[in-house]
């Protein structure tokens, strides 16, 4: 489903980026069609196994899969191996760890059938 969201007139999504950091930033941005609106921080492929650390706020959360929580008053994040996350004034994180199956020709014409499962 496609939801009318998008910055309103005061919105800011800066986009600011240093020797080592991407800054993204964002406000005032609203659904016009009163849905609660959502930002995926990220959605990543961990590889075969999954295995990657998951730190919020300097507690390790659970690397086996499925696992989720979520939560509450977030001040930063960070996937080991991969990048980290602030969140200045805190954030509510939906975090999920699961494993996924699919198929390259499932999202490209012609690409391979043979069904792949990675932890994400």
């Amino acid at each position: 489903m496609i939801r009318d969201c998008r910055p309103t007139g005061s919105a800011k999504r800066p986009l600011a980026t240093l020797d080592d950091t991407v800054v993204c930033l964002g406000a005032g941005i609203r659904c016009t069609d009163g849905t609660a609106l959502e930002t995926t921080v990220e959605n990543r492929n961990l590889g075969p196994t999954g295995g990657a650390l998951f730190v919020v706020d300097g507690t390790t959360r659970p690397a086996a899969y499925p696992w989720s929580a979520t939560l509450t008053g977030a001040t930063w994040a960070r996937i080991g191996g991969h990048g980290g996350y602030v969140f200045p004034g805190g954030a509510t994180v939906k975090a999920l760890r699961d494993a996924r199956d699919g198929r390259w020709s499932d999202m490209d014409k012609g690409g391979s059938t043979t069904v792949l499962n990675r932890g994400t």
